[in-house]
């Protein structure tokens, strides 16, 4: 007790150095920034760092005490100066017109002044294109959101600002998503100082840090290419599973409600929300389970998150059984991201995603293993919705559960792009991990500070650390983290705002809203006249593939016969047009440059063409027919033609529309009161161009070609009307639910146990025995044609084959200058992969063909003479000449070049196995594909 001390008050030089160290050290920060001088500025950096640190301690030592704030704010703070630094351009209502912004503005612009103002969310779409089902394939959640300042304020709030704080408030949404999610995993009731803030503040911050790669989210794939309306769903899918829990931990129809609505939000704002909502309520009652938080949460939790199920089910009905039946008019490539042995290698090493900082690896690993060592329900949810999510993005998904045999609409998927849902997840475990992190190392920290000469040696040592920081200070948030493209402040502006000034002149000139033949060079990604065209009320024609669309139906080509029955007015090119049809560049007459664009008249052609039907007659001249509505290609919902009654041969008439699903054919004779359906069928490259809808009538009368809703979707959207109106006032209604645990008498839970064990191991036996089955019929139908022997087995799904190289060494580099840095044999190995022949997905054996050497896939057990049919292609990521890769079969002499295609084969063996070999006479190694099977006839 003796050696108690009793606290001194600070000398006099102590408070004078405390007042002095903070002016010195900001001067010394000045000198860095803008010093000339290597030597000062190495010497002012030393003294900012003896200086600033402790007198910024000390600061918030003072001030900290009189601050009596809630625990999130100023964690949240951060977050929120964070994003309006990065997001400041939205904030002011400026667009970004870069990549597919200009798509999604259309769209918008489609639903606010069109859709809505015909009192429909949906159409035939005919401002684009040949027309397509707006509203019916992508759902309009996110466009109601970049349109709805427009919309509330009845315009006054342009549609252009509109679009910018539309997306600003979809960051916000997925910025928050993180923040919630980190903050129900790191919650601790044990935690006095609840560091859970503070690890959802970081987890939303490196989030919005995040400069991401192409298909993997982040700055480069979500803000600069406009994949938002995926953001969108992820972010709203976030909040639901942060909701649910609130849900179950307590009760009540405002907190049911809100979960339901944001869990049909997801899957309103992507279809990929389907699948992420699905995994989520599939994990849900398992992570209940296996950590035993149903017990310790109120009563009733499997209830409340079968009522969020149902609600939300009910919520998107309409739309998702319009869903279903476009289906097959979705022109969607599958995407495969990688093999399930590379996606864990980089799990577990942390480099799992690119663009993203060294570090947010190993802090999401640290954060994962955090969570499941304190087995919390949200977090080990979170961990196996990374896993689950990974597995349905590799291609175990398809070569190993082969579920695009099970839902064929499964091959469509990107699957790399499930990342962008995984990110969120992946970012929440980061938070979770620096915080993790922090608290182990603040327990081995030194409780004396350091000698005076130890930190004046430290400061010596890092002061041209601090200079290269503060001269390198751009390169943190270099492009594209924090770059919003728009036209506002740069020389494209002027541009742009001259091409309006001269589409309203030609629109005034014309009398109506032009229609447009937007031509770009090739898959440019300067679309952002797009905006100017959708303020001028313009109809757009895209040719090749339109991104946020991906119909089937697209326009291939441009010439002035196409151009003519589509009724385009204009062409807006970017390039010179010698490359194309002459015709069509003698049909153009330039009205102005403006940038690296060209605004043109279009002349149409001389010849038989009426916008939006082109008519073959038999027995009747073409003039017989009289096209008296075509407003399914301007704004309508018909197309009608008057056929001249003398026509009494079958008389086929080409529609330039598209043959859609909604798409109805009535035929009504001369005289007749009522109208009888006929059958409409596809015109594949009608007028070389796109693919039509083709009529055949028995005769004259009146044709009609209409856009009709089936009654089926009507139901279903007032279903989900009516799910809506009951789940709205459930918000209202904040009170606990009086829910109560089941009570069983004595010894009744062991027999419970074994029924619902029995119970859900005969369900798990019935389905996949269901689905068996299925796949057995839908691969089935891959391989048989119409007139081909049946399918007697896939021989790679079997395993029936044997894969050999020579040389087998691949990472050989003794004839090379490159060591081969990076070589796996492990990633070159053969194994199980996927070739997509469309309509179908194929199982293959993807074998590398080392350079100068051969790959050989010998098919064993075959009986003699049994039809094998199979395919052969090159994998057209990779470079290199596929002229000098040639492959032949054992059956047959010679060998056949590969090149860019895909080649079916037929072959019967003469033994009992057959060989498909393939020769690289490249420098380069070939990864191809082999896929067989055999057919008994």
């Amino acid at each position: 007790m003796g050696d108690e001390r009793e606290p001194q008050p600070p000398s006099v030089a102590s408070r004078s150095y405390g007042r002095v160290a903070p002016l010195v050290g900001v001067a010394a920060l000045a000198i860095v920034a803008v010093s000339g001088v290597a030597a000062l500025r190495w010497l002012a950096a030393a003294i900012a760092l003896c200086t600033l640190p402790g007198a910024l301690a000390r600061a918030l030592a003072r001030i900290a005490p009189r601050l009596r704030a809630p625990p999130w704010l100023w964690p949240a703070v951060v977050v929120v100066l964070l994003g309006v630094t990065l997001l400041r351009a939205l904030f002011l209502g400026h667009p970004p017109a870069s990549r597919d912004h200009g798509i999604h503005y259309l769209q918008t612009h489609i639903l606010i002044h069109d859709a809505l103002a015909h009192g429909s969310f949906s159409g035939a779409g005919a401002r684009l294109g040949n027309g397509f089902p707006f509203g019916d394939s992508y759902p309009l959640l996110g466009y109601l959101l970049t349109g709805g300042a427009n919309l509330l304020s009845a315009g006054l709030v342009p549609l252009r600002t509109s679009y910018a704080w539309g997306l600003l408030f979809v960051w916000a949404l997925a910025a928050l998503g993180v923040w919630a999610l980190a903050r129900i995993v790191a919650d601790d009731e044990q935690d006095p100082k609840n560091r859970s803030f503070w690890a959802a503040s970081i987890a939303a911050g490196l989030w919005l840090l995040d400069a991401g790669v192409s298909r993997e989210g982040g700055w480069h794939y979500l803000m600069f290419h406009g994949v938002w309306p995926q953001l969108l769903s992820t972010a709203l899918w976030t909040l639901a599973i942060a909701a649910t829990w609130r849900a179950f931990t307590r009760p009540s129809p405002r907190r049911i409600a809100l979960a339901a609505l944001l869990h049909a939000g997801a899957a309103l704002a992507h279809p990929f929300g389907l699948l992420t909502c699905a995994a989520s309520a599939g994990l849900w009652p398992v992570a209940l389970f296996v950590t035993g938080a149903r017990s310790r949460l109120p009563a009733g939790a499997l209830r409340v998150l079968t009522i969020v199920g149902v609600l939300a089910g009910l919520l998107i009905t309409g739309w998702f059984t319009a869903f279903l039946g476009n289906a097959a008019e979705l022109g969607r490539n599958p995407v495969m991201w990688a093999p399930w042995d590379a996606l864990a290698v980089d799990l577990i090493t942390g480099e799992l995603f690119g663009g993203q900082r060294s570090w947010v690896g190993p802090l999401a690993l640290i954060g994962g293993v955090a969570a499941l060592r304190r087995a919390s329900a949200p977090g080990v949810l979170v961990c196996a919705l990374v896993l689950s999510l990974l597995l349905l993005g590799s291609d175990a998904a398809v070569t190993a559960l082969r579920l695009d045999l099970l839902l064929p609409a499964f091959k469509n998927l990107q699957f790399i792009r499930y990342s962008i849902a995984i990110k969120p997840l992946w970012y929440a475990l980061a938070g979770v991990g620096a915080v993790t992190l922090v608290r182990g190392l603040s327990g081995l920290a030194t409780p004396s500070p350091p000698a005076l000469p130890v930190r004046l040696f430290c400061c010596a040592l890092l002061g041209p650390l601090l200079v290269g920081v503060v001269d390198g200070l751009p390169r943190i948030t270099a492009r594209p983290v924090g770059a919003v493209d728009c036209l506002e402040g740069t020389h494209h502006e002027r541009d742009e705002r001259a091409l309006a000034e001269a589409i309203a002149a030609e629109a005034s000139a014309l009398g109506r809203p032009p229609t447009v033949a937007f031509l770009r060079h090739g898959m440019s990604g300067a679309t952002y006249p797009l905006f100017t065209l959708s303020d001028a009320g313009a109809r757009v024609i895209l040719d090749g593939h339109i991104p946020s669309i991906n119909s089937v139906y697209r326009v291939h080509h441009r010439k002035p016969e196409l151009l003519a029955g589509l009724g385009v007015t204009h062409a807006l090119y970017d390039r010179s047009l010698a490359g194309t049809d002459r015709r069509l560049a003698d049909a153009l007459v330039e009205v102005g440059r403006f940038g690296d664009y060209r605004l043109a008249r279009f002349t149409p052609p001389a010849g038989p063409v009426t916008p939006g039907v082109i008519a073959e007659v038999s027995g009747c001249p073409p003039d017989q027919l009289r096209v008296t509505d075509a407003s399914l290609l301007t704004g309508g919902d018909r197309i009608s033609v008057d056929i001249d009654p003398s026509c009494q041969d079958p008389v086929t008439v080409d529609f330039v529309a598209a043959p859609l699903r909604k798409l109805v054919a009535r035929h009504r004779p001369p005289g007749a009161d009522e109208a009888s359906p006929l059958e409409i069928a596809a015109r594949p490259m009608l007028l070389s161009g796109i693919t039509g809808s083709r009529v055949i009538t028995p005769g004259g009368g009146r044709l009609d070609l209409v856009y009709e809703t089936p009654e089926r979707e009507r139901l279903a959207g007032r279903a989900s009307l009516i799910a809506l109106a009951l789940t709205l006032p459930m918000l209202a209604l904040g009170q606990r639910l009086p829910l109560r645990r089941r009570a069983w008498h004595p010894g009744g839970s062991r027999r419970a146990t074994i029924t619902w064990s029995i119970a859900v191991g005969l369900l798990a036996t019935a389905i996949v025995s269901v689905a068996l089955v299925r796949q057995g019929r839908v691969l089935a139908r891959t391989w048989e044609r119409d007139d081909s022997p049946r399918l007697v087995r896939d021989l790679v799904i079997d395993g029936a084959y044997e894969a050999r190289r020579e040389p087998a060494d691949y990472c050989d580099a003794l004839l090379g200058k490159d060591s081969r840095i990076g070589c796996s044999e492990a990633t070159q190995r053969d194994r199980v992969a996927t070739l997509y022949r469309s309509p179908y997905l194929y199982r293959c054996v993807m074998i590398t063909a080392p350079a100068g050497g051969v790959a050989e896939v010998r098919f064993d057990a075959l009986p003699e003479g049994q039809l094998i049919r199979g395919i052969v292609a090159r994998d057209p990521g990779v470079a290199g000449p596929g002229s000098r890769l040639r492959f032949g079969l054992s059956t047959r002499a010679g060998d056949v070049a590969v090149g860019t295609r895909k080649h079916w084969f037929e072959a019967r063996p003469r033994g009992d196995a057959l060989t498909v070999t393939v020769t690289n006479q490249s420098g380069d190694d070939q990864p191809v594909c082999v896929a067989a099977a055999a057919l008994a006839e």
